[in-house]
């Protein structure tokens, strides 16, 4: 953990912006450029040259994205072994615990399909869109939606080693991964469309579509039920629900 104060990567801490499995985010400014940014450090690389290495090529990859709806990355690196990225300090809320009314949600949903169109034409996967990955900033005088940015673009999860098995992965991130990711197979643009119609989904209904104890339960649920109906408890969603049916299919081919 940074302390407030120290300067890492060539970067004044000022203090931290939150913390989960795949590292901590801290705003920082740049002695330098008087600029505050966000810093995110990456936990669990420290003791690897292959993932380091890992998470530089796909950092250079995703620096290279430059779309509205995408996190701009200003500079990234590995400082004392920790690979570290910095990107615009956004005065927003992400959607995890966010409730948004049906124009918004399309809105919402529209610009991160955008984002990803972009960067699935670039050869670039996600790898974890969930509501806690996409940030909304609203215009200070009416409210509205000013901007929707999809966070960690990739870049988190090389850092992470190819062999982490869904036993060790946040239930949080498994209930929108596609049933494919979770039994181990790799991300693809088809996952990405899933776990963004699973956001979608939890957006709109306030649940996750699928449940279950545990990943094993989790994704027999996927893999075996159909997506349960917004239409009976919500009739104004009822035209989403096929849209829906068919993002979450078990099998990607069919998406």
């Amino acid at each position: 953990m940074l302390e407030q104060g120290q300067v890492f990567a060539g970067h004044r801490v000022i203090g931290q912006l939150g913390a989960g499995g795949m590292g901590e985010v801290y705003l920082v400014e740049h002695p330098g450029l008087g600029r505050k940014q966000a810093l995110k450090v990456i936990a669990g690389a420290a003791h690897s040259p292959g993932l380091r290495e890992r998470f530089i090529n796909e950092a250079r990859t995703v620096a290279s994205l430059d779309h509205p709806n995408i996190i701009a990355i200003h500079a990234f690196g590995v400082e004392d072994g920790l690979p570290w990225f910095t990107m615009p300090y956004l005065d927003g809320a992400d959607l995890s615990h966010a409730r948004l009314s049906a124009g918004e949600t399309t809105t919402v949903i529209t610009a991160v399909a955008h984002a990803l169109d972009h960067a699935h034409r670039r050869g670039v996967i996600h790898r974890d869109i969930k509501p806690a990955n996409i940030v909304v900033t609203r215009d200070a005088g009416t409210g509205a939606i000013d901007r929707v940015v999809t966070l960690d673009f990739g870049i988190a999860r090389a850092a992470e080693s190819p062999h982490v098995t869904a036993t060790n992965l946040f239930l949080g991130t498994l209930v929108h991964a596609a049933p494919e990711v979770i039994d181990g197979e790799p991300a693809s643009a088809a996952s990405d469309e899933y776990a963004l119609a699973c956001t979608a989904y939890e957006i709109l209904s306030g649940r996750a579509p699928f449940g279950g104890e545990g990943p094993a339960a989790l994704l027999a649920s996927k893999l075996t039920k159909p997506v349960p109906p917004l239409a009976p408890t919500q009739p104004a969603y009822a035209a989403a629900d096929p849209v829906l049916a068919r993002a979450l299919a078990a099998d990607p081919a069919q998406r």
